[in-house]
């Protein structure tokens, strides 16, 4: 049973990492359109099967579940959700419910699995994590001509869905000026910016974690190697609010939740080395968005406003799926705030206990801050609250999906109960 948990777990892990390049590789050999979309389903599905192996597990075994405060109001988030799903609207979103319910599964399934040794899955995490982002980093400096080899905009219309998006060479958001060039960016449809960010500072905050409480064995000249690349995996995403969330939560943690009088500095200043070689670039970013010169800028603001005007009305929720109607209203709230998007279709209710699920996780963190894990569950968690004010990360399958299955492994594991 131990194994065979750690083998589910080991393809969860590489299927949420590698997903796209795996995509990409099957959908070049031909392989039929139903199993590339199993495929990108795999993390769900993999997600019940370990739930009910769990509890196959727990049951077997006679082991008492004492759900943490977090477990209580995901769980109470979730009856609220199917209630809305079955019973009060009859347009109904299949796609709009797995984003609102799996971070419930992603944290069950963590919390559940008391039987698979942890180190191994944290190994497999640090090299699975390494390849992502050497992997990233060539596909990055390969250059557009790569990605049309590698019929990456097929593939974004034939199974990610993006019609109509990608209409001949490629889309002006595969690049970006760097200082006075312009080079090509790991983003668009198939690698959005947001999600390569979130993922490679997830993977950077537990792997800087073992560094900074030196629980890693394996932390020597190789691994501090492939930390300034996963930072410099972040910053060449440009994507400003995962960056700006990344940096805030680095210096919040060091500096009033976890402060030490030798702060390691090189994170800062890898940071400022790369924004002071690209300072045009990041320059133009920053005025952009204060200026709300850009179009980005402007749908951001544009989209708070509307999400406000919108949830004032439908405080109580529209229904799951209720976000289709936003954007044909223009207002695209569920695509820039996460927040947004739970109030608007499942109501205030619904939000106060996933907020509260988020304060019992942050005060669990806080008081288990020492952990090496929790640095880096931290490290995230700040990040990705402040980023989800724009963007729908926290509803984010691909980045966020082993954050909360970490955190109910965390707190399961050390026995937090609030």
């Amino acid at each position: 049973m131990l194994a065979f948990l750690q083998v589910l777990l080991a393809i969860l892990i590489s299927s949420v990492l590698l997903q796209d390049f795996i995509g990409i590789f099957f959908f070049n050999l031909g392989v039929p359109k139903i199993v590339l979309q199993l495929f990108l389903a795999l993390k769900d599905i993999l997600l019940v099967v370990i739930i009910y192996l769990s509890l196959v597990a727990n049951v077997i075994l006679k082991k008492r579940i004492r759900l943490t405060s977090t477990g209580f109001f995901l769980i109470f988030y979730a009856i609220i959700i199917f209630v809305y799903y079955t019973v009060f609207y009859k347009s109904r979103s299949l796609m709009d419910l797995r984003a609102l319910i799996f971070p419930v599964l992603a944290y069950l399934a963590g919390f559940l699995v008391i039987i698979v040794q942890k180190k191994t899955i944290l190994t497999w995490i640090e090299k699975i994590g390494a390849f992502s982002v050497i992997l990233s980093l060539l596909f990055y400096f390969s250059g557009p001509s790569f990605f049309i080899k590698m019929r990456t905009l097929a593939f974004t219309e034939y199974i990610r869905g993006f019609y109509g998006l990608v209409n001949r060479g490629l889309p002006s958001t595969f690049f970006s000026k760097f200082g006075g060039v312009q080079i090509f960016r790991l983003a668009g449809p198939i690698l959005n910016p947001i999600g390569t960010s979130l993922l490679f500072i997830f993977i950077f905050s537990l792997i800087y974690g073992y560094y900074r409480y030196q629980q890693w064995s394996l932390m020597n000249r190789c691994s501090k190697t492939l930390l300034v690349l996963t930072l410099c995996a972040i910053l060449l995403t440009l994507s400003r609010g995962p960056i700006i969330g990344f940096f805030l939560g680095y210096f919040i943690l060091e500096k009033f939740i976890m402060p030490t009088k030798r702060m390691n500095k090189w994170v800062i200043i890898v940071g400022f080395i790369f924004v002071a070689l690209s300072f045009t670039t990041f320059k133009n970013m920053v005025m952009d968005t204060i200026e709300l010169r850009d179009g980005s800028s402007i749908a951001h603001a544009y989209a708070l406003e509307n999400s406000w005007n919108y949830i004032k009305t439908n405080w109580l929720g529209a229904g799951i799926g209720a976000s289709g109607k936003w954007v044909k209203l223009d207002a695209d709230a569920a695509g820039e705030n996460s927040y947004a998007m739970i109030i608007g279709q499942v109501g205030i209710f619904s939000f106060i206990c996933f907020l509260c699920a988020l304060i019992s996780v942050f005060i669990t963190l806080v008081r288990n801050r020492h952990h090496f894990m929790s640095y880096g569950l931290l490290l995230f968690f700040i990040c990705i609250v402040f980023n989800s004010m724009f963007s729908a990360s926290f509803l984010s399958a691909t980045p966020t999906i082993l954050f909360w299955f970490f955190i109910g492994y965390f707190e399961k594991e050390n026995a937090c109960y609030l």
